[in-house]
Parts: C-alpha cells; structure tokens; sequence
C-alpha cells in the first residue's frame, strides 16, 4: 500500500505540472505479456492509478515487446552449379549445408540451379538437346535434381537435404535412389520425370534462368545473395559461405554468426 501510495503522489505531482499546460500525462510502458514484474506493476501500479486519474489526465502508450528478439526475413542464396562439377561438390558439402544446419531455414533459403556451363538447343521435332560440361551424365544428373527441385518445391527442408546428399555421394547422378530413401520420401516421381520430357522441359528452364543471369556465368559454383552477385561475396563464400550469409540477416542474428 505505502508503495502504491507514493506511486500516485508522483504521478499526482507530474500531473500537477502538466494541467498547468493543460495537458495528460503521457506514460510509455514497455512490458512483456508473460512478464511477472510487468503483470504485478499494470495490475497493482497502473491500473488503480489510471482508474483514479482517468485518462483525462494519464494517457498510457503500451509497447508490448520487452527483451524480446527480431527474427528478420531469410537470406536468399541462388547457387549455379553442375552436378558433376568438383568446385559444385566441395562447396555444396563443405560450405552450403553446414552453412545451412547452422543458421536454418528461418535464415536461409536456398534457390538450386543445376546447369552450370551446359548449352542447349531445340531440334526440329520439339526435342530438347543438352550438352554438359562434363558428359552426358553430368546432364542427367542435373535433371535428376531439377525434377526433385520441382517436385518438392514446398518443401525447402526436403530440397536441402536430397541435394546436399547426392552431391555428397561418389557419383552424385547414381545417388537419388538412395537419398531418397535416406530421406523417406519416394523416388520413383523423380525417375520418370527425369526420363520424360518434363525433366527436360525443367532442365531448359534452368538453362534459360542461367545464360540470363547477369554477369555471365564463367565459373561454377556461382552464388548471388538476394538477387545480387557480387564478386567479393562469390569469393568470400568459396572459403567461409557462413560469414557471407551471417552479413545479410537482419533482426537479432543467430549464435553462429557470433563465433
């Protein structure tokens, strides 16, 4: 009680002061919904006083956030890369997925574009001809993973992981079977679209999106971060992908952009 009192004699003394200009008191509270300290003070401080003062005199401006933290939008990272390609494997395995088991997917999302430095060309019955860099698997390979990319496009978790894990295998074009298995999910989809025109028509897409993308792509893996490529990011990712994502995040960043 003695507290409460010398709470409302202050906040007498300060209206007292302020009715001179004719104008309330303007209280900011910055609380937490589940706060014990701040449900105490609004239930046994603030409300017993803004009853006696009414809001004639006390108007209350309520911030409920407290020490509470900003989770800001997801990094977007868009990786160019082969399936068959050694710098493609070694980045993938080495620095795309403990990069993205560190920070997550609330932090950062990956955008998979497996062609690299392929060409293509239409013949005159409609069908699709590519040409990889390395071989004629490397094709199928990357087919393979632009049909599970399509096939699973709402599920980012499941992206990550089937192509972290056959880009980690011996021959990453002879592993989806198994990581499909590993991962619980069915494989035979991916098959048949891989075998039928619509791996092609995928694949296509992909090389559309990759000789549009700006600079020209001279080397693979290419990365650009929310849409922008920028050669010290590509550099820089090459060596430590999670200090270049760790740039990005806005709002309150993870521990591991603190280590």
């Amino acid at each position: 009680m003695k507290v409460t009192m010398r709470v409302l004699i202050s906040a007498i003394l300060i209206l007292s002061a302020a009715q001179i200009r004719g104008e309330a008191v303007n209280l900011t509270l910055y609380y937490e919904s589940l706060c014990p300290d701040s449900i105490r003070f609004i239930r046994f401080q603030l409300y017993p006083t803004w009853l006696l003062l009414t809001d004639d005199n006390l108007s209350v401006d309520f911030v409920p956030y407290g020490k509470a933290t900003f989770q800001g939008e997801a990094v977007n990272l868009t990786l160019y890369y082969e399936s068959l390609c050694p710098d493609s494997i070694r980045f993938i395995r080495f620095q795309l997925y403990p990069t993205w088991l560190l920070l997550t997917d609330d932090n950062l999302s990956v955008d998979f574009v497996p062609y690299g430095k392929a060409t293509q060309s239409k013949t005159s019955n409609g069908t699709w001809v590519f040409e990889c860099q390395h071989g004629e698997n490397e094709c199928q390979g990357n087919k393979e993973q632009a049909c599970a990319l399509s096939l699973h496009q709402n599920n980012a978790s499941i992206q990550v992981q089937f192509i972290s894990c056959v880009m980690s295998a011996w021959s990453p074009p002879e592993a989806g079977s198994q990581c499909a298995e590993t991962l619980g999910i069915d494989y035979t989809p991916i098959e048949n679209c891989a075998e039928g025109t619509q791996g092609d028509e995928l694949l296509a897409a992909l090389g559309d999106r990759t000789h549009n993308f700006t600079p020209q792509i001279t080397f693979v893996p290419t990365v650009a971060i929310n849409d922008v490529y920028s050669q010290k990011d590509q550099d820089d990712a090459m060596s430590d992908l999670t200090s270049v994502i760790c740039r990005y995040i806005t709002g309150t960043k993870p521990d591991a952009c603190n280590d």
